[in-house]
């Protein structure tokens, strides 16, 4: 079965940006920027460990949550923090960095380098390093915003010390610059050091935004549990759980639901599997499944949250045999007159593969979407058109 060539490119995409561990997006048109996926690996999908012994009496409706706007420039380069929430499970902080040139084909995968947070009574969190941070400990997502021309990014510290002092005081300091920029055609090239961007953040008491809704629903032979959520000004993130007893490789397609529009996500990253690295498509043995994912939409929930898991996406190409490669080559020939492949199977001991080799193509259609036709082709859809819904405190 085919799938609109939009859902098309952002699969590909956000495979290809996971060959170099990363994640991003470009609000204008749906591509997904870079960042590396370290940074959103997340072993444990479930509650934190917490860091404050009165943590599991300190309400999720007690939270800090700021609107700020807060700007500081520098060397031709501003950071304001549009965005500040602080529970007993997470510290989280976004950001906008505006003034950053770069030379024409090339790209940043975040301009942040390093940040350090500590309270008003001295508690240091872990420092983060780009590449380098704990992950368990931080969380961090990065995105290009073409249509404003600023970057965007998330930092999130989880588990919170001062749990039971909401009226916290947070210092926040931010390295920017000092990092490569890369072209997919030159060398890499080095950016200036930007400098440090300093932020105080006072803390007050509202309603939590952090949810663990442990819901699960099933169908098709599909089961998704639904068990963490978390809600930004910017980003919305999530942590599910899918068992499907099928050990080909497959993952969710999964959307946010917000004033009746269905926003894609921009990052999907499986979570959770020992000494595995992480990946958005896993196809040995594991027929349980954790991921992380992250959609970028502007505002606050007013109603209550909505995830809607529509179907699980199956690449089954690790199991075809000729007669399947025939089938594909039948459905495409219809849709698309003059476009062939060619399946070539291969074995090396018990490792077995199967290339797609294009042979022929419709004037004018580049390779590129040629192999993406022929690769969605194969992909099979497990219908689910599961909704969530999280009643907001």
């Amino acid at each position: 079965m085919l799938i609109k060539k939009i859902k098309l490119m952002r699969l590909l995409i956000i495979a290809s940006c996971l060959l170099y561990l990363t994640s991003c997006i470009n609000t204008n048109n749906n591509h997904i920027s870079q960042k590396t996926a370290d940074m959103n690996d997340v072993k444990n999908t479930g509650t934190p460990i917490p860091l404050n012994e009165n943590l599991s009496d300190f309400s999720t409706d007690q939270f800090a949550e700021n609107r700020m706007g807060m700007v500081e420039s520098k060397n031709g380069i501003s950071v304001r923090l549009d965005w500040f929430y602080a529970d007993p499970y997470r510290v989280s902080f976004e950001y906008a960095v505006e003034g950053i040139v770069l030379p024409d084909g090339y790209y940043l995968y975040c301009p942040l380098s390093t940040a350090e947070l500590t309270d008003h009574l001295g508690n240091e969190y872990p420092s983060y390093r780009l590449y380098q941070q704990d992950d368990s400990q931080i969380t961090s997502y990065c995105i290009w915003d073409a249509e404003n021309q600023v970057y965007r990014f998330l930092l999130n510290y989880l588990n919170n010390p001062q749990a039971d002092q909401p009226d916290s005081i947070f210092e926040v300091d931010l390295t920017l610059g000092g990092l490569d920029a890369y072209s997919h055609e030159q060398a890499p090239i080095s950016i200036p050091d930007y400098g440090n961007f300093h932020f105080s953040v006072n803390s007050s008491v509202g309603k939590g935004l952090t949810f663990f809704p442990d819901q699960t629903k099933t169908a098709n032979g599909l089961t998704v549990n639904l068990n963490r959520v978390e809600v930004g000004q910017q980003f919305k993130s999530l942590e599910l759980c899918v068992n499907y007893e099928n050990q080909q490789g497959w993952q969710p397609e999964v959307f946010w639901k917000q004033n009746g529009n269905n926003i894609p996500y921009v990052h999907l990253i499986n979570v959770g599997l020992e000494n595995k690295e992480p990946t958005s498509w896993v196809d040995r043995f594991e027929t349980r499944r954790c991921y992380r994912i992250v959609f970028i939409n502007e505002g606050i929930p007013q109603d209550n949250i909505q995830v809607l898991f529509d179907y699980l996406a199956v690449d089954p190409k690790a199991a075809m045999t000729d007669e399947d490669c025939l089938r594909v080559q039948s459905e495409i020939k219809l849709v698309y007159p003059g476009l062939t492949f060619r399946c070539d199977f291969h074995y090396k001991g018990l490792n077995y593969g199967l290339n797609l080799i294009i042979d022929q193509m419709p004037e004018g259609m580049e390779l590129v979407t040629a192999n993406e036709i022929v690769e969605q082709a194969f992909i099979q859809k497990i219908p689910a058109d599961f909704l969530f819904e999280i009643p907001l405190q």
